[in-house]
């Protein structure tokens, strides 16, 4: 089962939000190591903002390119099927021999923002197929193991369990409910508390 994709949740998280999506788009759930998630948190938002409150300069070059080369070792001694590593300044281009053109053709999605506004400048998805031939070559594109009908800058994985947020706010808002209501069933199940905790529970959901 994969991970929904997320946005970030201020302006300082980029960093974590982009190697946490990176992972949850290349592996399914169960196949996450602990270490990665506890890593990524651990090393991220390590840049003090002016007026030094931590993490409000988001994540550093260096801790960036640490976590880079970290999993590029669990790639090379096989615990993880990955392999990564820091491009910065002239590495970052497209063109003859551009490792984001190399990736891209393996199969994956670009899509460039403008952090300020949110305007997309560029979005690529490949494989990808020519659209003037789209009805003759349909039943070899559906049937190609990339899977080049997926766009995959575009279409958005199932939300899973984070939509349990969704109606547990919606019962709040139309009343009848408050944050210490628990509801009893019959089935084994895990309780989700609004805000930032996940409590494991056994028979009960709360609010």
């Amino acid at each position: 089962m994969k991970n929904p994709l997320h946005y970030q949740l201020s302006e300082y998280d980029c960093g974590p939000t982009s190697l946490l999506n990176a992972i949850s788009f290349l592996f399914e759930r169960e196949e996450i190591p602990p270490e990665i998630l506890r890593n990524i948190m651990l090393y991220c938002l390590d840049c003090y903002g002016p007026e030094g409150s931590a993490g409000k300069s988001g994540t550093s070059c260096t801790a960036m390119m640490f976590l880079s080369n970290w999993l590029q070792g669990l790639g090379d001694i096989g615990k993880l099927p990955v392999s990564s590593r820091y491009l910065r300044g002239s590495d970052v281009y497209v063109g003859d021999n551009s490792l984001l053109l190399d990736a891209l053709h393996r199969g994956g999605a670009v899509v460039v923002q403008a952090c300020k506004t949110g305007e997309i400048l560029a979005m690529a998805s490949y494989p990808t197929y020519d659209i003037s031939t789209f009805n003759q070559d349909y039943e070899t594109l559906k049937e190609d193991e990339m899977n080049p009908l997926f766009n995959r800058a575009l279409t958005a994985y199932p939300p899973g369990s984070v939509y349990k947020m969704v109606t547990s706010i919606a019962a709040v808002d139309l009343g009848g409910f408050d944050f210490s209501f628990w509801l009893q069933c019959g089935v084994p199940v895990i309780a989700f508390v609004l805000g930032m905790f996940v409590l494991p529970k056994m028979g009960s959901v709360a609010k």
